[in-house]
This record gives C-alpha cells, sequence and structure tokens, in this order.
C-alpha cells in the first residue's frame, strides 16, 4: 500500500502539468501540514523519550514546542497527552528540587526536615518510575539515618 505523502508528492508532481492551479494549490498545501504535523509529531515523541530518560527540563521544553507546532497547524488532538507530559516532567522537576532540598538540609544538619524531603522525593521519583534517582534519595535518606543513630549513641554515651 503506497504512503500518502508519496501518494500526494505524486498528485502534484501531475498536477503541475496541468491547467488546475487551484488544485494544486490545495495539494501543496495539505503537502505543507502533512510535513509540519510530522515534524509536531516528532518534537511530542523527543519529549516522551526525554522523559523516559528522566530529563525533565528537556521534555518541558519540548512539550511546549509541541504545542507550538501542532497550534501552527491548528491541530489540538495531542494536547491531553501533550498535557499528561508536561505534568510528569514538573512533578519530576519538584521531585528533583525536594531531593536538592534534602542534600541543603543534611548540610545544615537538619536531619528530620532532610529525612522528609528526602522521602517525599523518593516517594515522587517511584511513582514517575525514575529508580535511579529514587534510588538516590533512599541512598540519601540511608546516610541520614546512620547520622541520627551516630547522634544518638552519642548522646547516650556522653549524656
Amino acid at each position: 500500500m503506497p504512503r500518502p505523502k508519496t501518494e500526494l508528492n505524486a498528485a502534484i508532481e501531475w498536477l503541475r502539468e496541468t491547467p488546475q492551479q487551484e488544485v494544486l494549490q490545495e495539494a501543496e498545501a495539505l503537502l505543507i501540514r502533512s510535513r509540519a504535523g510530522q515534524q509536531a509529531n516528532a518534537i511530542a515523541a523527543s519529549a516522551r523519550e526525554a522523559l523516559v530518560a528522566a530529563d525533565y527540563q528537556q521534555a518541558l521544553q519540548r512539550v511546549d514546542e509541541a504545542r507550538r507546532a501542532y497550534a501552527a497547524i491548528g491541530d489540538v488532538r495531542q494536547e491531553q497527552v501533550l498535557e499528561v507530559y508536561a505534568a510528569r516532567a514538573q512533578r519530576g522537576l519538584r521531585a528533583n528540587q525536594q531531593l536538592d532540598e534534602a542534600s541543603q538540609l543534611a548540610g545544615s544538619f537538619r536531619i528530620p526536615q532532610a529525612r522528609a524531603a528526602a522521602d517525599q522525593a523518593a516517594n515522587e521519583f517511584a511513582q514517575l518510575g525514575d529508580n535511579q534517582r529514587m534510588n538516590e534519595a533512599l541512598a540519601l535518606r540511608g546516610s541520614l539515618d546512620n547520622i541520627q543513630r551516630i547522634a544518638g549513641l552519642a548522646l547516650v554515651t556522653l549524656g
């Protein structure tokens, strides 16, 4: 079965040889729209790939690009999918911020707050399926638990 784009190209070539300029213009406009749609689809696919790779900032940028590309051709059919991608990317960015906050809190020995932030980040990463960052958050929490145990032993021993 021939591809529609190939058939359209063939039709355009044939129309160029005929006096049917109006039909030729419509066919050329359709081909341009088809190419723009394919480009929008490719951008949306790259947003999904960025999500799978846990590159949340890149995913959000690609979602914005895809929205503009679809809007340029008046296609709103992918908006719900793009909204899901954007929401997941924003959740990932927030989880990254929570993990950064946990590290900063740990550095200032605010162990209970750091542990809570690490737990929140680990939970969010788990829900997103981001195992690498979930494990980073869990490792930080484990380190915080060790610090808390050592501090407790020191208090018992010295106190």
